[in-house]
Formats: structure tokens, C-alpha cells, sequence
């Protein structure tokens, strides 16, 4: 299993992938203020700017940038709801389900702990 991070705004886009490499979406979504909050480099400070402002990020995916949140991920991760711990538990899980169904490990195997 590959793991890759990507940040992707198109539907059509993530559908294709799907289709075409058997791909998972996973929506690590966050509500704007408490992405606002946790913004150590203040780029969504810059994109909320007003029109004009000399310092305004353009662009900014899903604040002035267009975002199609997914309609039916495989996994959804509120992260502005759970701690790390808890968002990295469910994607662990979802991950050990996803391999024992493919048949790469079995719900014996010892090296795979249960989540």
C-alpha cells in the first residue's frame, strides 16, 4: 500500500484516480477558523485579506481557490473534532481493514497490531 499526500480540488479528478489506480480517498478536512488558529506561516491570514491589500494570497485552495469537498470519501477526518491520536487511530484502522481485505495480511498476523 502506497501512501500519498495530495491535495486535490476536483472531484472529477479524485474520481478518475479512483478508477484508474484503485485509489482511496481520505479527507483530512478542518473548519476555517480553527485552520486560521493553527496557521504558524499566516496564509490564511494573507488570503482573507481584502481586494487590493499589497500582502493578499491569491489562490489559496478552498479559502479564495476553488475546493469540491468530496461526497463519499473512504475515510473522513474532522480534525478540528479529533486530537492527532484519534484521527491517526482511524486512519490506522481504516488502512489494517483495507489490507486484510485485499488479502496482504490476515487478522492473525502478528506483525499488524489491532487498532
Amino acid at each position: 500500500m502506497v501512501l500519498l499526500a495530495v491535495i486535490n480540488p476536483f472531484a472529477a479528478i479524485r474520481e478518475q484516480i479512483e478508477k484508474e489506480y484503485g485509489a482511496y480517498t481520505v479527507w483530512v478536512d478542518c473548519a476555517l477558523p480553527t485552520l486560521i488558529s493553527r496557521d504558524t506561516k499566516g496564509l490564511y491570514k494573507r488570503a482573507l485579506l481584502p481586494e487590493g491589500h499589497p500582502e493578499k494570497l491569491h489562490n489559496l485552495t478552498g479559502v479564495n481557490d476553488v475546493y469540491e469537498a468530496p461526497e463519499n470519501p473512504h475515510v473522513h477526518l474532522p480534525t478540528h473534532l479529533h486530537s492527532v491520536d484519534e484521527a491517526a487511530e482511524i486512519l490506522f484502522a481504516f488502512i489494517y481493514r483495507q489490507l486484510i481485505a485485499e488479502g496482504a495480511i490476515s487478522p492473525a498476523d502478528d506483525n499488524m497490531p489491532l487498532p
